[in-house]
């Protein structure tokens, strides 16, 4: 699906509740305000679980995009992928200039969504012409029920105000930043686990973040569309634990509000390292996981919170 595009804001993608801070009445005034006053509420990693826990607002990622041809035009945005009301949602804001030269008088911006279940649109910009409007704003968003993957966004050229056009310039980004993002369902973020203890290692592994593609008929349900984390790796005793036995706690926080964890199995002092494979609900968006050591002498240690995303991860 093609069409023009001009004044989609994020209004299209709440469902407002008494005392809750909406990504509407950010992105009304642009992707900067919505940027930095969530950048405002991320300044400590408490300060930010606990805002975003209790919205399900947040900034997955920002980037920069920036083109330009000669005797053609130029263009310059912000992308930022952001969740809300459980999706995963990416808007482009910025400007597409004309440039003197050339022989099509017009230029403006396609933008290309892909969704997680397959399912692509494009939306256009205004277009900026010789003698009249040479730059225009871009403000494109995806649609408010898919949970976008990646992205594309052209600079087109023109010949008048109606026709297609040509692509000049364009770039593709996944939404969470490669590699740890591979642009798919399967894999949106991964991020490292490590536990020390001294200079020892007593966990090490990850956990990958991906979208469920469909709903399964077992119980508990799995939801289509719920971002998930997989946390896999290996528990390994080192004389540095204090005690006799030690397991491995996951932790994780949703965009809900709530939280859940899982227990690996319990290594005794001189045993085999074990396999931690756990992961989070089948029908509920995560946003933050930690893993803890624990001890039966009531040590503890732990990676601290890391986060779905790349943006002011803690």
């Amino acid at each position: 699906m093609t069409s023009t595009h001009t004044h989609r804001t994020a209004a299209h993608v709440t469902t407002p509740r008494s005392g809750r801070r909406t990504l509407a009445r950010l992105a009304g005034r642009g992707v900067a305000l919505l940027t930095a006053s969530l950048a405002t509420m991320a300044i400590s990693a408490g300060a930010a679980s606990a805002t975003e826990a209790a919205t399900g607002h947040f900034i997955v990622d920002t980037d920069t995009v920036a083109m330009s041809k000669y005797a053609v035009g130029s263009l310059s945005a912000l992308a930022t992928a952001f969740h809300a009301d459980g999706e995963l949602l990416v808007q482009v804001h910025g400007t597409v200039t004309r440039t003197a030269g050339g022989t099509s008088p017009c230029v403006f911006a396609k933008v290309r969504f892909d969704y997680y279940d397959g399912a692509s649109e494009s939306f256009t910009s205004s277009r900026a012409c010789l003698g009249e409007y040479s730059s225009r704003a871009i403000d494109i968003h995806s649609k408010a029920s898919g949970d976008v993957v990646r992205y594309s966004v052209e600079m087109r050229t023109a010949v008048d105000s109606t026709s297609a056009g040509v692509a000049a310039s364009s770039l593709t980004n996944w939404v969470g930043d490669s590699p740890d993002s591979l642009g798919a369902a399967a894999q949106l973020d991964l991020d490292q686990l490590t536990v020390k203890v001294g200079s020892a290692t007593a966990f090490a592994g990850t956990s990958l973040y991906s979208i469920q593609k469909g709903i399964e008929s077992v119980f508990p349900v799995k939801v289509a569309g719920m971002m998930r984390s997989r946390v896999t790796g290996t528990l390994t005793w080192n004389d540095a634990l204090a005690g006799s036995q030690a397991y491995a706690l996951i932790t994780w926080r949703y965009a809900d509000g709530s939280s859940s964890t899982a227990k690996s199995s319990t290594l005794s002092r001189g045993g085999s390292p074990i396999t931690v494979d756990k992961t989070s609900s089948d029908n509920k968006d995560v946003l933050y996981v930690k893993v803890d050591v624990i001890t039966n002498s009531t040590q503890s240690l732990g990676t601290g919170w890391k986060k779905f995303g790349d943006y002011l991860a803690s």
